[in-house]
């Protein structure tokens, strides 16, 4: 059992920013404002995990800086060192200790860095870690203490889409249902609760109370046909991701989509990064609260074109 009974995990698309310290002033500002945002953000929602996606070499250093109480691991997609968009993982350094990291391409050669693969507009990559809680009381022994793991992705938004992460892929996608083993097939749709509901794009079909992205191709071509079709019509499979978003009857706030665009129009939002948890050993996880929390504040500019989405889960 884990004997952290409640962790918040969260994940953040920040929005790469290609300028570097060192450019133009103006340009210095506006980065600097940004991650000022995205910090003060990150400190409130107080996450015990949290991954991002689109982090730059800079904004990586930046990250790391601002979130003194974290470690964290990451890599450059473009050569598996600095170069590229990271997709880095960020824990509680009181809460976690890492027994192992590693990093892996969503290509046909997952250990060669940089690599592509054959449907993917860009290189794309996942970064894993081994986690275990640190010891919270002096009758727990280490043995006892069980660990965990945690992927971070950033799914490509030009192949087939086949569980943190920004997917760029919709829950009625064909590879959702595989993912999550069909688990929510039988759901009825439901009306979305939240007023930017009402300005969706006529694309968008509205399921799960959550407003979604029109349909692409079959997930069964995923790798060109080179694994077996799957029938999600034969109902759940043995061991699939649970979307946190749907374990919850009352999510937390007034916003669904987690992408918004810089324009914030309602007209492109859509739900594609998710949290998920894995459903093998069955009741290992619960989920207690979902959320998708607001990129901005006040009058301020958005802090990023994505949501923060957290879940609280509790450990069985």
């Amino acid at each position: 059992m884990v004997h952290l009974e409640l962790m918040k995990i969260a994940t953040f698309n920040i929005r790469y920013s290609p300028f570097k310290p060192s450019s133009y002033a103006a340009n210095d500002q506006v980065h600097l404002l940004a991650m000022a945002r995205l910090h003060d953000q990150i400190k409130w929602e107080s996450p015990d995990i949290i991954g991002f996606q689109e982090v730059l070499e800079h904004q990586y250093h930046d990250l790391k800086a601002v979130l003194s109480d974290f470690t964290s691991i990451g890599v450059g997609r473009d050569d598996g060192i600095t170069r590229g968009e990271y997709v880095p993982l960020f824990w509680r350094t009181d809460k976690f200790k890492a027994l192992s990291v590693n990093h892996f391409w969503l290509s046909e050669r997952p250990d060669d860095a940089g690599t592509i693969g054959w449907d993917a507009g860009q290189t794309r990559m996942v970064t894993l870690v081994h986690l275990q809680p640190m010891l919270l009381g002096v009758s727990r022994s280490e043995e006892s203490n069980a660990s965990f793991f945690v992927m971070n992705t950033h799914f490509d938004d030009r192949g087939l889409k086949v569980l943190m992460g920004d997917f760029n892929a919709p829950r009625q996608e064909a590879a959702y249902k595989v993912l999550t083993g069909q688990y929510y097939a039988d759901e009825t749709p439901l009306q979305p609760a939240d007023q930017s509901s009402k300005y969706c794009a006529a694309g968008v079909e509205q399921t799960y109370g959550r407003d979604q992205a029109p349909h692409t191709e079959p997930a069964q071509q995923y790798l060109g046909g080179s694994i077996p079709s799957c029938d999600v019509s034969a109902g759940p499979i043995a061991r699939y991701f649970i979307d946190c978003g749907a374990q919850v009857q009352r999510p937390y706030g007034a916003f669904h989509a987690t992408f918004t665009g810089f324009d914030n129009n309602p007209n492109v939002a859509q739900v594609i990064d998710f949290v998920m948890i894995m459903s093998s050993p069955s009741n290992l996880w619960q989920v207690i609260k979902y959320g998708v929390i607001s990129n901005q504040f006040q009058d301020e500019p958005l802090a990023s074109d994505h949501r923060m989405v957290c879940a609280v889960i509790q450990a069985g």
